[in-house]
């Protein structure tokens, strides 16, 4: 996902934040936590808007379908947050910092896969 593309709001409230949007994710089958990147509603850069949070999937106004393939099989799964509240202690690293959660195992899986180590391990809010 490209940060620019990501269209789950998150709105500062007392105590945490409240969740709105879709994502679609290659997880069948129910899991008790997610992890979504979601946009504040700010005038920064792309990837200095998005927050990386983890998500109660039994929270209220949590809604997931499985997307059914032409085979009948659930490959991937849909997901509705309607005004999710999330605790503040539920952000993954720094507010508006999410993008360099959600780089990093591209980053570590790109050094294994590669079986080098030239690729970049650590990333600056310029990146």
């Amino acid at each position: 996902m490209l940060p620019g593309r990501c269209r789950t709001t998150a709105k500062k409230v007392d105590g945490g934040w409240r969740i709105t949007g879709q994502k679609v994710v290659d997880q069948p089958r129910p899991c008790e936590w997610g992890l979504a990147t979601v946009r504040r509603p700010t005038r920064c850069a792309q990837h200095a808007g998005v927050t990386m949070m983890a998500i109660d999937m039994k929270a209220p106004g949590v809604t997931v379908n499985g997307l059914r393939g032409i085979t009948g099989h659930a490959h991937f799964t849909e997901v509705f947050f309607d005004d999710v509240f999330v605790p503040d202690g539920d952000v993954v690293g720094d507010v508006n910092r999410g993008w360099l959660v959600r780089a990093r195992p591209w980053a570590t899986s790109a050094i294994s896969i590669g079986g080098g180590s030239a690729a970049p391990t650590e990333f600056t809010a310029g990146d």
